[in-house]
């Protein structure tokens, strides 16, 4: 949160007028002169009471969004708008997408220096890809972390050194991952602290089952949209093409954790269940659909090894009922759990 807390506008604005009134009042005080104390700014020193006042003024909204920030609710809730906004952008991108060039022969370019790519300057890429008539593909998608010599970037015709090392020059490296434009970043971050409140630690299942319910939104509304994003516009048509993590990767990376720290709680359990079966409602590839069928089949192992109480397993066996009402035909189906006083 401290990165968040640091990179907000309005936080940003209260400091720097904290520290411009800091700097008036020291430069005031320099005027001042003890031989002459009849001599004594007035306009400065009714600046210096107006900053003063406005300080404290700013100084209880500073505590108000320091305070609000730190809440668990709202933490979440911020995380999900921002996947919410950036999965809208994406999605409203990919109106002029029609199909993935294939890169296989094209000219690849490496990183040349470690770290977790971060941003991509599309306006000087795009510079370069109009005026030389080239489509261009990244190898990775934004967050991810490179090693030197790892492949970043196809061009469907080979550069001169010249290019090679202005396109180079178009990507932004962090030792940090900040890739809040991502809504798998936010998706990420709302996994993380759903484990965090299933914790021993912590013990707060209904922060996980919220959690739950928000990724839920977010996986419905992904239902159909390719993995793959687009950029740098030449009259409507994209010239650079972006990976993005398809749905068996971010189920790994986001529902995985979840459900193997909350396999013990049968809560958690049947919410992740739910999770899982509000996509099933809609047009799926047929990609999704298995990567999300595949979840579930270990999503029902995990609790068959992990719940004996008969009366939880009952409760999960309703959940396998209705995910099964929406299989197709193609998919087997999810056995129930044995529900015996022996298991």
């Amino acid at each position: 949160m401290l990165p968040r807390l640091i990179s907000d506008t309005r936080n940003r604005i209260i400091l720097g007028i904290y520290l411009g009134t800091i700097l008036y009042l020291l430069m005031l005080m320099s005027l001042l002169d003890k031989a002459r104390p009849t001599q004594v700014p007035i306009l400065g020193v009714l600046l210096s009471l107006v900053f003063g006042m406005a300080c404290m003024a700013l100084f209880v909204v500073f505590i108000r969004s320091i305070s609000q920030s730190i809440q668990l609710d709202w933490v979440v809730s911020d995380l999900y708008r921002g996947a919410h906004g950036s999965l809208d952008r994406l999605q409203h991108r990919l109106k002029a997408y029609q199909a993935t060039p294939d890169d296989s022969h094209w000219f690849c370019l490496d990183t040349r220096q470690a770290g977790y790519l971060r941003n991509v300057n599309e306006p000087q890429l795009s510079k370069l890809l109009c005026g030389r008539d080239l489509i261009a593909r990244l190898q990775v998608e934004p967050g991810f972390f490179l090693h030197r010599g790892h492949p970043l970037i196809r061009l469907s015709t080979p550069l001169s050194q010249e290019d090679v090392e202005e396109v180079l020059d178009c990507f932004d490296f962090h030792d940090d991952e900040m890739a809040g434009d991502q809504f798998s970043y936010g998706l990420r971050q709302i996994s993380e602290v759903a484990v965090k409140a299933i914790s021993p630690a912590i013990n707060d299942p209904g922060t996980a089952v919220r959690a739950l319910n928000l990724i839920a939104v977010i996986l419905d509304r992904l239902a159909g949209t390719p993995p793959v994003d687009v950029g740098c516009f030449d009259q409507g048509r994209p010239r650079l093409y972006y990976r993005q993590p398809d749905m068996r990767a971010l189920l790994r990376a986001v529902i995985a954790p979840i459900r193997t720290y909350g396999r013990h709680d049968p809560q958690v359990g049947i919410a992740v269940f739910q999770c899982l079966k509000q996509p099933l409602h809609r047009a799926l590839t047929d990609e999704q659909l298995e990567a999300l069928w595949d979840e579930l089949q270990a999503l029902r192992h995990d609790l068959d090894e992990h719940l004996g109480n008969p009366w939880d397993r009952r409760a999960v066996n309703e959940q396998i009922e209705r995910i099964d009402a929406l299989r197709r035909a193609s998919q087997p189906a999810l056995e129930p759990l044995e529900t015996s006083a022996g298991r």
